[in-house]
């Protein structure tokens, strides 16, 4: 009997690990379409702005997008004197409402995700 149980846990962690490459696939994946759609949408003088977009993983089944460049934040956001410009707000907000219900559905989970702007 102990060799069946052996065969049954093997499964279930054969499909735990599948379903987490699948995830950090989808997570790599829209952290690639993001930093591409804010690049593309990224206002130019002189393009340092949106040469300068990140993606890197920050951790398990974590992607971090990042807008470096110092103004970044105004430009998205805006001032007084600025009408704001949301090359990087408006694509997380597009990415949230056509993605993720996708990958949602696909992987039938529930997806938490973690949005900060910081100046």
């Amino acid at each position: 009997m102990d060799h069946n149980y052996d065969k049954v846990k093997k499964s279930f962690d054969d499909l735990a690990n599948s379903f987490e490459a699948d995830v950090d696939a989808e997570l790599n994946r829209i952290g690639d379409l993001m930093k591409d759609r804010a690049s593309a949408d990224a206002p130019r003088d002189t393009g340092y702005m949106a040469d300068h977009i990140e993606k890197t993983e920050t951790g398990r089944q974590s992607v971090t997008v990042t807008a470096i460049a110092d103004y970044s934040g105004y430009v998205d956001q805006g001032t007084v004197k600025m009408q704001a410009n949301p090359f990087f707000t408006g694509n997380v907000e597009k990415i949230e409402s056509t993605e993720l219900p996708r990958i949602e559905k696909n992987l039938g989970i529930k997806i938490d995700a973690k949005i900060s702007i910081k100046r």
